[in-house]
This record gives C-alpha cells, structure tokens and sequence, in this order.
C-alpha cells in the first residue's frame, strides 16, 4: 500500500518523509488541498528502478526486432511450413 501525505507533513517533518522512503523502498505520494502533487523516492531504489524499466525496454525492442525479422522471412517464403517441422521433429 503506497503511503500518502500531504505535502504540508513533508514541509514540517522532512527528516520523517526521507526515512519513509529510505525504508520501505516505496515512493511517497504527496497531495495538495487532496489531490496528488508529487512523488517523492529515495534515490538509490529509483536508480534500480530505472535500470531495471531501461532493461525490460531494451528486452522488448530485441524481442519487436526478432518479431519484425521473422514476419519479413514469411513474406519472403524463408520459412518451414508447420507440418514439414513437426515430421521433421518427429524423425529426429
């Protein structure tokens, strides 16, 4: 469950908001008259974040490029049709 304040609390007791996030590694919202203002997250568990979104982005861009690759070998009838492979597998 994500911890929300309002950004009146950080302004009194920012020591308290920096241990938040520090220990339980989870960003905290912030609001203003009720409504979300901000986030706030210790730095360290964003980086992780980062690299961690950065990974899977790249992961996805390999995965669309091997997708687009194959569907260019179908167009060009660089391919095993389904039946052939599955005798192929069977006799190996």
């Amino acid at each position: 469950m994500p911890t929300v304040m309002p950004i009146s609390d950080m302004q009194r007791n920012f020591k308290a908001v920096a241990q938040a996030c520090a220990q339980t590694r989870e960003p905290v919202y912030l609001t203003r008259n009720g409504y979300p203002a901000l986030v706030v997250m210790d730095a360290q568990a964003y980086e992780e974040e980062k690299s961690l979104r950065e990974l899977s982005y790249e992961r996805e861009m390999r995965i669309a490029k091997r997708v687009m690759e194959a569907h260019e070998q179908v167009e060009r009838g660089e391919f095993t049709p389904l039946a052939e492979a599955r005798r192929m597998r069977a006799s190996s």
